[in-house]
């Protein structure tokens, strides 16, 4: 399909109107990006239907913090005319939350993406498991938060590393632990 939701090819299968706004968004705003994930998990669901969204609370949000953005529900995406606010909303952030809906991360490939994801989807586990211990929090320092922004810096545009460690070992499990992913 193109971003319009016109086949392109015949198939007997269908790409939902929701994808293809969502999706077709992104991807035709940012030339930098090959790949966009959107996942709709239960603790990311969790984290964007909170109020505070994500807190910086630990290692992995604080990997995803400098790349976060975003964006306010609207209802079911069907709508082409949301393009634009989610176009807007993600600007050059590598990883967004989608309140009262969802996670979204682009990348310039598929283990960029993966990775990204990985990143933001254990950032909303953590939060939730430690928000469901009821005790205080225990925020990361700003000067913490700057010097970590500083170290990543430039990580997202930096040229992929081929292998990309995480993404090899991830399909080296996939391969082991279900061989017949790849059908």
């Amino acid at each position: 399909m193109n971003y319009q939701g016109d086949k392109l090819i015949d198939s007997e299968f269908d790409i939902g109107p929701e994808a293809n706004v969502i999706h077709g968004a992104v991807l035709t705003a940012r030339r930098d990006v090959n790949c966009v994930a959107h996942v709709h998990t239960v603790a990311g669901t969790a984290v964007a239907s909170q109020q505070g969204g994500l807190l910086n609370i630990s290692q992995q949000s604080m990997m995803v913090a400098s790349s976060l953005a975003y964006h306010d529900y609207e209802g079911v995406v069907l709508d082409p005319a949301e393009a634009p606010r989610l176009q807007q909303d993600l600007a050059d952030k590598q990883h967004m939350i989608m309140r009262n809906h969802g996670l979204l991360v682009v990348g310039s490939t598929v283990s960029r993406a993966f990775l990204a994801l990985y990143n933001l989807q254990r950032s909303c586990e953590i939060q939730i498991q430690a928000q469901a211990e009821g005790s205080a929090l225990q925020p990361i320092s700003s000067a913490i938060m700057e010097k970590t922004r500083a170290m990543f810096a430039g990580a997202a545009s930096a040229p992929a590393v081929n292998p990309d460690p995480l993404w090899e070992a991830m399909l080296r499990r996939l391969r082991r632990t279900e061989p017949d992913f790849a059908n």
